[in-house]
């Protein structure tokens, strides 16, 4: 996998990432880093689309086929992370088409994050900068 997230800094109660346990796909592998998106309040899928609502990073791989149907993903903490295109410092952040990176949002459209995604830097497109992670 490319462009994980990589924890600077864990939050949360217990200095965790807020870390809560979802439902996963037993036909998909996933690497520690990678950002998940929410299908369900309580169900990740590791498919990309721009501007979907995500649910966390994942705290621990997951190996397809093991009849594991259940993932830890981190959900509060400072991470880096790669830039798709440009953003400025205190952007909210979309996801991006491509895997792991995120994008500033256009002011006119809301959000629909059940996690907030803001730039701590500015950076430029394939720049990782610290981005923070946390509940709306």
């Amino acid at each position: 996998m490319a462009n994980e997230w990589v924890p600077i800094e864990l939050y949360g109660p217990n200095n965790d990432g807020g870390k809560r346990r979802v439902i996963i796909a037993d036909g998909v592998s996933v690497s520690v880093g990678t950002l998940l998106q929410m299908l369900d309040p309580r169900t990740a899928s590791y498919s990309h689309l721009a501007k979907v609502p995500i649910v966390g990073v994942a705290a621990e791989e997951h190996v397809a086929d093991k009849g594991i149907i259940e993932i830890s993903v981190w959900t509060d903490g400072l991470f880096d992370v790669v830039a798709s295109g440009s953003i400025a410092l205190n952007d909210n952040l979309f996801t991006s088409l491509q895997d792991n990176k995120v994008q500033a949002y256009i002011a006119s459209q809301a959000l629909t994050h059940a996690l907030q995604m803001r730039s701590y830097e500015t950076g430029s497109d394939a720049e990782v900068i610290n981005i923070r992670l946390g509940p709306l």
